[in-house]
C-alpha cells in the first residue's frame, strides 16, 4: 500500500517505479497541503486536505508525516508467519524507489540487463579474476545510477517546490512573479548540466534506469509548468548557451513513449494543471519548440 497523492512529484517517482516493476498496489490519498476539491493549496482555498499524515497511525509508520510512505501488503509478505521486517514502512521517495528496484526490477538499479544477469549469478563462468571484475562492474553500474539519484534528491527541491506551488497551486493573480522566475531559472541551470551530460539515450547509457525515473519526474514538472505559464501569456526565457536544450528534448520524448511514465507521471501532472487534452504538449516537434 502506498500513501501519497498523484500530484506529488515524490509520489510520482514511486508510482512510476511500481508500474515499471509491474507491481500491483493500493494508493491511499494522503496530504497536508492539497485536498480533493482543488489543485490549489488548502492554505489558499481554506479547504480540507486529504489528511491522514497527521494521524497517530500514520506517524507510527512515518514519524515525519510526509509522503510518500510504502507499507508491506500482508497478503504478499505473509507477515504473521515470517520474521518481522526491520521497519514497518519505508519513506523518502528515492529510498522507496531503490527498494522497489532492488527487490523487483534490479536491472533498473544496476544499470542494464547485463548487470542484472551478473548480479543474479548468471554472468558466466571463468576465473576468480573474471568474477571479481563482474562484481566491480555491477557495483560500478549501481553507483552510476545512484549518483544521479542523489544529485536529483539534493539539487531540485527548491526549484520544484516554488515552481509548482506558484504555477499550479496558487491562483494566477496571486503568483509571485519573481519567485516563479527564480524557480524556473534554477531548474534551467540544473537541466543545462543534464544537457551537457546526455551522451547516450539515457542518463546511465543505453538502458533506462531508476536515475531516469527520478530525473524524468523533475523534467516533466518543469516542462508542464513552463508550458502552463506560456499558455497563460507568461513567457520565461531559456537562458542557456545556444538558447535550447535539444538533447533534453529528445530525452523527454523517449520518456513520453513509456506507458508507465504516461500513467504515473504525465497524465496526473496534466490533471494537476487542469490542462484539457488539446492543451497538453506531447513531445516531438511541439516539445522541441518548447525546449
Amino acid at each position: 500500500t502506498l500513501y501519497g497523492r498523484s500530484s506529488s512529484s515524490n509520489t510520482q517517482k514511486v508510482l512510476w517505479a511500481l508500474r515499471e516493476a509491474k507491481i500491483d498496489f493500493d494508493l491511499v490519498l494522503a496530504s497536508a497541503r492539497i485536498g480533493p476539491g482543488s489543485p490549489l493549496l488548502v492554505s489558499t482555498t481554506g479547504d480540507k486536505p486529504f489528511g491522514v499524515v497527521d494521524t497517530p497511525e500514520y506517524l507510527e509508520k512515518n514519524p515525519h508525516g510526509t509522503i510518500p510512505t510504502l507499507v508491506p501488503n500482508e497478503d504478499v509478505y505473509d507477515l504473521e508467519s515470517q520474521p518481522p521486517l526491520p521497519v514497518p514502512a519505508l519513506w523518502e521517495s528515492h529510498s522507496v524507489v531503490r527498494y522497489i528496484c532492488a527487490a523487483h526490477a534490479p536491472h533498473l538499479l544496476l544499470g542494464g540487463e547485463d548487470a542484472e544477469r551478473e548480479a543474479s549469478g548468471g554472468g558466466g563462468g571463468g576465473s576468480d579474476g573474471d568474477g571479481m571484475w563482474q562484481k566491480e562492474r555491477t557495483a560500478w553500474g549501481r553507483a552510476s545510477v545512484e549518483m544521479w539519484m542523489d544529485w536529483v534528491l539534493f539539487g531540485f527541491h527548491q526549484a520544484n517546490h516554488h515552481f509548482i506551488d506558484q504555477v499550479a497551486r496558487t491562483p494566477a493573480f496571486k503568483r509571485d512573479s519573481k519567485l516563479t522566475a527564480h524557480a524556473h531559472n534554477l531548474y534551467v541551470s540544473l537541466f543545462d548540466t543534464v544537457e551537457k551530460s546526455l551522451k547516450a539515450p539515457y542518463l546511465c547509457g543505453d538502458t533506462f534506469t531508476a536515475a531516469d525515473i527520478v530525473l524524468g519526474v523533475e523534467l516533466n514538472r518543469w516542462s508542464l509548468c513552463w508550458h502552463a505559464l506560456s499558455h497563460d501569456g507568461v513567457e520565461l526565457p531559456l537562458c542557456v548557451s545556444g538558447g535550447s536544450l535539444p538533447r533534453l528534448a529528445r530525452y523527454y520524448d523517449r520518456l513520453l513513449s513509456r506507458d508507465a511514465f504516461m500513467e504515473a507521471v504525465y497524465e496526473p501532472e496534466c490533471e494537476h494543471h487542469c490542462m484539457e487534452a488539446d492543451e497538453r504538449p506531447l513531445g516531438g516537434k511541439r516539445q522541441e519548440q518548447l525546449f
